[in-house]
């Protein structure tokens, strides 16, 4: 059996984006399109409801090309725990308040323990600090902490 991995919301829509014309940008789009191809044959893709929801919304033809995508992971149902951890990662700060449906996405992946949540979020979810906090916090709470990384990031250490 694969691991899994949990496909967050901003890796859709770096898949799915018009090639930007800002070179960090336009790097991490072609760096998603390299993963995309090479992960399924290593992991089980996953995601959530909760990315389904967001990646539908905007232009339809663009949430449309989001969708398919989408179409090739395995959905991860959400349920009362999942809001008690999204909350609980709030209280401690390892998410800000502001920000319910990436500790969603955390508490979704981690209650289904998967390998790696693979995300572009470097505000709340990849950075080095976020990264820091939110494993600290996910461990304090008695889970198995994923892996938090990029695309670029599992890319290079797994292929």
């Amino acid at each position: 059996m694969k691991p899994s991995v949990y496909i967050e919301t901003t890796v859709i829509s770096y898949l799915a984006a018009r090639p930007s014309r800002d070179v960090v940008s336009l790097a991490r789009q072609e760096l998603t399109h390299e993963f995309w191809t090479w992960a399924p044959n290593v992991y089980s893709l996953c995601s959530s409801e909760l990315v389904r929801d967001e990646i539908s919304c905007g232009d339809a033809f663009a949430a449309q090309q989001r969708l398919a995508y989408f179409g090739q992971c395995e959905m991860l149902l959400a349920d009362e725990r999942v809001a008690e951890l999204a909350d609980k990662l709030m209280a401690v700060k390892a998410i800000p308040n502001t920000e319910p449906e990436d500790a969603a996405h955390i508490a979704i992946a981690t209650l289904a323990q998967v390998k790696y949540i693979v995300s572009w979020n470097f505000a709340h979810i990849v950075s080095p600090q976020a990264k820091r906090q939110l494993e600290q916090a996910i461990t304090q709470m008695g889970y198995q902490a994923p892996l938090l990384a990029t695309p670029e990031e599992i890319f290079e250490a797994e292929a």
